[in-house]
């Protein structure tokens, strides 16, 4: 027999908390807050998204067994998404279950889960009061817990105040794809976060060296990318300047990053050659890059070239040294991965050099607009 609004109230309110009983009656108690909470109904959803008899439950119920109180929340977000339908003044905040969510998620160890539903809860959080959304726990979540730097939830913010006011803003979801799908934007995974650590007050001093106009300064470029490789966790540096009987190899890295399929791919051995000149690279020295990439069998090379490289793309056309790269790995599979000065001073300041090479690697084998 279904339960009463009033019967539920009863247990929801007992002290002490009857933790049996609501264990006992979860889903009848489910099914009524949801059949009388909406328009003209005896259960409404204020304007901050909350409701006093939803909480208790959700709070109890994750007491109880995380698995119950994850789908309350799912269940309460549900409803306050039917009930957002049937308001005339459209938008209601949702944040609560959403952090909820994600904060049982990240307990108990599914923690990209928990990081998506933790961004829902910031898009609603912005939403709501933009000014004011830093000091909310969501953000901290993001900030100090997850390692998010401020530039990516500032761009974040950017974002979801551009879906102000439209239909998007109703769901969150829908303003966390165009976030994470935003043209020439790539988001830092938890993966790439993990794996890759800096001194970067020894990088700057490094990149200070490659700036001085100095003769060698082109050997503090080859140690500086290099110093960056190998805290990438699982880049083993073989050797500098490595003689071989066919040439010399500026760097030679050994690959040893299993638990990432798009590392996996760039081969057990990458070669890394380091350009500190003025003018782009040309076609010749890409082509003498490939020989020494194919002499030794490896299909993953990465130029470090002070100001990249020339022919790319003006006006949609690809010409000179882009187009070698392109030709050498759809014919034969392999990818050179450029990096420039700009992109060494980008991870000194705190950007992710693993984020970068995958960036690099998609955009050669998907025939990406170049940087």
């Amino acid at each position: 027999m279904p339960l009463t609004l009033q019967h539920c109230r009863d247990i929801l309110n007992a002290e002490p908390v009857n933790s049996q009983e609501i264990y006992g009656h979860l889903s009848e108690i489910i099914l009524t807050l949801k059949e009388n909470t909406g328009k003209n109904r005896p259960l409404r959803f204020n304007d901050s998204g909350s409701n006093g008899e939803w909480e208790r439950l959700g709070r109890v119920a994750m007491q109880l067994d995380p698995r119950m109180g994850e789908r309350v929340y799912l269940i309460w977000y549900e409803t306050i998404l039917d009930y957002q339908e049937e308001r005339p003044r459209g938008r209601l905040p949702k944040g609560l279950p959403l952090h909820n969510l994600g904060c049982s998620y990240w307990r108990y160890g599914r923690h990209s889960l928990g990081k998506k539903y933790i961004q829902l809860a910031a898009i609603e959080d912005i939403l709501n009061n933009r000014e004011n959304w830093r000091n909310n726990q969501a953000y901290r979540f993001l900030r100090n817990l997850y390692g998010i730097p401020d530039s990516e939830l500032d761009f974040l913010e950017t974002i979801v105040e551009s879906k102000r006011g439209s239909n998007d803003s109703f769901y969150p979801e829908s303003i966390l794809l165009d976030f994470e799908l935003q043209k020439g934007y790539r988001i830092t995974r938890d993966f790439e976060r993990d794996i890759f650590h800096i001194n970067r007050q020894y990088t700057n001093k490094l990149l200070e060296k490659v700036n001085s106009g100095q003769k060698n300064s082109w050997k503090y470029l080859e140690l500086l990318s290099t110093y960056l490789l190998s805290n990438i966790d699982g880049f083993e540096v073989v050797g500098i300047n490595v003689g071989t009987k066919d040439c010399e190899i500026d760097a030679l890295i050994k690959n040893s990053v299993t638990e990432d399929p798009t590392f996996a791919s760039f081969g057990k051995y990458i070669l890394v050659e380091c350009k500190n000149w003025v003018k782009p690279v040309n076609v010749e020295k890409i082509n003498h890059f490939l020989s020494k990439i194919r002499f030794h069998y490896a299909s993953c090379g990465i130029l470090v070239a002070r100001t990249g490289i020339s022919g790319r793309r003006r006006n949609k056309r690809i010409r000179d040294a882009e187009l070698t790269i392109l030709k050498a790995f759809h014919q034969d599979n392999i990818i050179i991965m450029i990096l420039t000065l700009e992109d060494l001073q980008h991870i000194a300041e705190g950007e992710n050099m693993a984020s970068i090479l995958i960036r690099e690697y998609e955009r050669i084998k998907f025939d990406k607009t170049a940087r």
